[in-house]
């Protein structure tokens, strides 16, 4: 399967909407470089398959104790219990904000960040969390008035919108690229499922359109906008186009859309064989979730060391 990941990222060059090493939401971005912190983590690799395929094993026993074939009905059963178990959102975990009288909470981690953060340990070199003025954005003012984004308004909301990091074999990665794995592949699953995507192009642009990638036609923007509505409603009141990256953070990352479609790739494998399919990191072309190899695009005049 890994072969086909490769395939896949190497199709996406060809069309020329990915950026590749040598060119130079409201979600968590992160800093993952290498620095004197960082080198210090541990391959968490184990850890990480060990969780997924524990909640794997919960779902099916939830769904089908006795074992019985694998019907369509009871797969897509499965499907569910896990994406509800791995990919739905922490309530707490995220950002309370007031629409006129209607509160709601934002940034939100997905169960699966959620929970790696708890079973990671610090004190081992498991993960690292990054304050927002340690990290490669911290140029960038942090100030209700002043600050050039949402992410930047507060303390509170600088440090929640950088992941935590940890290293999967070689490459480190923040937290947030295993919830877009979770929870934006599961959204591109069941839209294809349900005739609302068809094809990589087709998933790439949903990708670029949660980003606020300007890559991305306006004129394809409304049709994004109704199928993200669908998964994210909050999504499409704080905006839509580039709720995700270019309007929360200003950083549209490359490495989200890789794990997006790692993700959906996971799904696919995962309907084929419900009842044996082992989730491996080694599967999927982690390297690309890295956000130096995989540059992101910074916009609205946000700074990065």
């Amino acid at each position: 399967m890994r072969l086909t990941c490769y395939l896949l990222i190497l199709n996406l060059y060809a069309c020329g909407s990915f950026r590749h090493a040598t060119s130079s939401n409201l979600k968590q971005e992160t800093d993952d470089r290498e620095t004197e912190s960082s080198r210090a983590l541990v391959d968490v690799t184990e850890k990480v398959e060990e969780y997924v395929n524990s909640v794997l094993a919960d779902s099916r026993q939830a769904v089908n104790p006795s074992n019985a074939p694998w019907t369509q009905n009871l797969t897509a059963d499965f499907l569910e219990e896990f994406a509800h178990r791995c990919a739905a959102t922490q309530p707490g975990s995220g950002i309370g904000v007031s629409v006129g009288n209607l509160s709601l909470e934002v940034s939100k981690l997905t169960k699966a960040e959620f929970n790696l953060i708890k079973r990671l340990d610090a004190s081992k070199n498991e993960i690292l969390a990054i304050k927002y003025a340690d990290s490669r954005y911290n140029k960038n003012p942090v100030d209700l008035l002043n600050g050039k984004f949402p992410a930047h308004k507060t303390n509170f909301t600088a440090d929640h919108s950088i992941a935590p990091v940890l290293r999967l074999g070689q490459t480190l990665v923040g937290i947030d690229k295993i919830g877009h794995f979770m929870e934006q592949g599961w959204w591109y699953y069941q839209a294809e499922q349900q005739g609302m995507l068809s094809g990589i192009k087709e998933r790439l642009a949903f990708g670029q359109y949660m980003e606020g990638d300007d890559a991305l036609p306006v004129s394809e923007h409304k049709r994004y906008d109704e199928i993200y509505g669908r998964f994210c409603w909050v999504c499409t009141i704080g905006g839509g186009f580039g709720f995700f990256g270019a309007k929360s953070t200003g950083v549209i990352s490359y490495g989200d859309m890789h794990a997006n479609e790692s993700g959906y790739q996971f799904y696919v494998e995962l309907a084929k064989n419900p009842g044996d399919h082992k989730f491996r990191l080694a599967d999927y072309p982690v390297e690309f979730w890295n956000e130096e190899v995989s540059p992101s695009k910074f916009v609205g005049g946000l700074e990065a060391n």
